[in-house]
């Protein structure tokens, strides 16, 4: 028996070490392919959403910087809400996925609520820093973000943050007339865990940006909400 215990503890230890290596490998691999693809935008403007659709990708429909965080994406939409969850903003697999539209939402954010997607990496990048306006400190630092589309500039207003599952309610998109909208503005300020009066009507358009947090296990969702505000159209 003891025998079998010295046998079985080196290979234990082996096993573990490849399999770290294998996610350190795996990590090292997706950091680079994150840092190019961040490279290859740079040289680029990316208020030009139009060139940016002809030059990398004609899914590209926005770019979203959020304030003080490391959140400075192109936002992709894809057939379905699956296309993107391994592929980069160049369609190259990537396990680190892109930041993406649901499918279901208009192009130009025209609709009351667009829901984006993007993952929670272990490296800090993609929407790894949603999380952080949960922090009521930082929720109330950090308002604002920014919108490019291939017509106008948004201003992005945060006003509510969320710690739900994946079925929650926020997630809602089809609202038939008026009553339904404020019955979603009802249903935010009773439901969010940190928000912020900034006189939100049924008139506005919110954004739903949704990242996953294993607080609440696998379907546990980090989402922050923000009013689109129209700054400067550029047709």
């Amino acid at each position: 028996m003891k025998k079998i215990v010295k046998i079985g503890v080196p290979l234990l230890l082996v096993a573990v070490i490849a399999v770290c290596g294998v996610w350190l490998f795996r990590d090292m691999s997706m950091n680079n392919q994150i840092e190019q693809l961040a490279n290859d935008f740079k040289a680029y403007d990316v208020k030009n959403i139009s060139k940016l659709k002809l030059d990398f990708n004609e899914d590209i429909v926005a770019w979203l910087f959020l304030d003080g965080t490391n959140i400075e994406f192109p936002v992709v939409k894809g057939p379905d809400n699956d296309y993107y969850l391994n592929r980069d903003a160049k369609k190259e697999y990537c396990e680190a996925g892109s930041i993406f539209m649901d499918y279901r939402c208009e192009e130009d954010f025209s609709m009351f609520n667009t829901v984006i997607y993007g993952h929670n990496l272990r490296n800090g990048t993609m929407f790894s820093n949603l999380k952080d306006y949960g922090d009521a400190s930082f929720f109330e630092s950090h308002p604002y973000g920014t919108l490019y589309t291939e017509t106008s500039e948004y201003k992005l207003e945060i006003f509510a943050y969320f710690l739900v599952d994946m079925y929650s309610d926020v997630y809602e998109l089809a609202f038939v007339d008026p009553a339904s909208r404020q019955e979603h503005l009802q249903f935010i300020e009773e439901s969010a865990l940190l928000s912020r009066d900034i006189g939100v009507t049924i008139n506005d358009r919110i954004v739903t940006i949704s990242t996953c947090n294993r607080a609440l296990g696998k379907s546990g969702r980090s989402i922050v909400l923000a009013r689109l505000v129209d700054t400067i159209l550029f047709h």
